[in-house]
Order: C-alpha cells, then sequence, then structure tokens
C-alpha cells in the first residue's frame, strides 16, 4: 500500500511523494512531485502536479530530513490525483448500496 506524504521544505517548496523507505535521517521518495496551484479554468485556481526532477529517468529521490520543515498526510482527492498521474491502481472506497 502506498504511504503518500506532503513534504514542505525549508526552500518553501511542497513536495508530494511515495514514501518506499524512511531511515532516521532519510525518506526515500518514489514518483516526486512539486504541489501547488495554478490558474484553470475561467482563473480559478486548479491543484498543479509537477514531476521533481524533470530532466531525469530516476523517479526515486532521497530527501534528507533536516531539510523538511513538516511532513503530513494528504487528503483522498489530492491522493487520487496522484495516482491518476502515476498510474497507481486506485481503488473506491467501499460503499454499501441498498
Amino acid at each position: 500500500m502506498a504511504d503518500i506524504k506532503l513534504f514542505h521544505i525549508l526552500n518553501g517548496e511542497d513536495i508530494l511523494g511515495d514514501i518506499i523507505e524512511e531511515s532516521n535521517d532519510i525518506y526515500t521518495l518514489k514518483n516526486p512531485c512539486l504541489i501547488g496551484l495554478a490558474a484553470g479554468e475561467n482563473g480559478a485556481p486548479q491543484l498543479s502536479l509537477q514531476h521533481l526532477v524533470l530532466f531525469s529517468k530516476q523517479d526515486v529521490v532521497e530527501i534528507n530530513k533536516s531539510h523538511v520543515v513538516y511532513a503530513v498526510t494528504v487528503d483522498k482527492q489530492i491522493e487520487t490525483q496522484y495516482n491518476q498521474m502515476f498510474g497507481n491502481i486506485i481503488t473506491p472506497d467501499s460503499k454499501i448500496v441498498l
């Protein structure tokens, strides 16, 4: 199961990624991306996801924990958009239909 977190970094960037390994000093993230807001249709703010390392084939990066201000679990909607971006399997919430 994916462990998708949002990291706020000392330089002000917000990075979204799937933690595949964690040590005392390092987060290892698969498919990291920058998260922000951009102007969508009709000028309304819209969530924007952009690959963190644009010019690399590498999809795994390490982030030093000393550079992280905070790490939090993301909202289901953001997790769904992240999974769609990276082709991860999306399982709907189970609901009983009567």
